[in-house]
């Protein structure tokens, strides 16, 4: 049968590369000596591109990684990204990866192109969230049923009502998605190229940080930690450091 989450995460990168094809240029106050340059529509596509692509390799690697055993034995698996199990954090380091390698191809400076992929990541988050309401990865922790609970099934399929961990999530990723795309005038944000990416990743990182404790789906663990806790942690830090950098040096 096939799972929403792939159709989701699809169309999703779709609607981001033809928002991307189509945004207008960015403000000549934006382009000083530091950003080397604006992006040409399909420039634009191509660095949207590379992040889809780096993103979901990195996130399959991060998967195969920690089942090692079973993908040793059906190595032909590897590749089928839409039967499911991707890990955010590798998602994440693939996509910075890609799209630094995209840029420096482009001359797009790398701040640039995360301001530029900043509104689009928002999108894909609430749709990974919600592609897994819908199919039951990412579940929350069975508990007593209630009107904020939601039924979901386990990996198992064995349904029961859960702390709403899917929902909460989509419904985060949802209103960081307004709050950036109502936040033009911002001109603290929008003042120096790199602020709105790493707001945003900050802002990812956080929702990610703040669920993890409610997760009750099995994963790897550091040191007695869920992987998805430990990346979303460090993941912030630089996030929050790029923020540091770009608000303090300009570098």
């Amino acid at each position: 049968m096939l799972e929403a989450f792939p159709i989701l995460f699809g169309l999703a990168g779709l609607v981001g590369l033809v928002w991307l094809g189509i945004i207008e240029p960015e403000p000549s106050s934006l382009l000083n000596s530091t950003t080397l340059k604006a992006a040409s529509p399909t420039q634009r596509i191509d660095l949207g591109a590379a992040a889809i692509v780096g993103g979901l390799i990195g996130a399959r690697l991060e998967f195969c990684a920690t089942h090692l055993s079973y993908f040793a034995a059906h190595p032909w698996q590897i590749p089928a990204v839409w039967q499911g199990g991707l890990g955010w954090g590798g998602g994440a380091l693939g996509s910075v990866l890609a799209v630094l390698t995209a840029g420096a191809l482009t001359g797009v400076a790398f701040w640039r192109v995360i301001d530029l992929l900043a509104l689009p990541s928002v999108a894909m988050s609430f749709t990974v969230w919600l592609g897994c309401q819908i199919d039951g990865c990412a579940y929350g922790f069975h508990t007593t049923a209630s009107w904020w609970t939601t039924t979901s099934p386990d990996w198992l399929g064995m349904l029961a009502p859960r702390w709403p961990t899917q929902a909460v999530g989509a419904l985060a990723s949802l209103l960081l998605f307004v709050g950036l795309y109502r936040s033009a005038s911002l001109s603290w944000m929008h003042s120096r190229p790199g602020r709105l990416g790493c707001t945003v990743l900050a802002g990812i990182a956080l929702i990610a940080l703040a669920l993890s404790p409610t997760r009750a789906d099995p994963v790897a663990q550091i040191a007695g930690l869920r992987l998805d806790l430990v990346e979303s942690v460090v993941v912030l830090v630089s996030a929050l450091a790029g923020l540091a950098i770009r608000s303090r040096y300009g570098l």
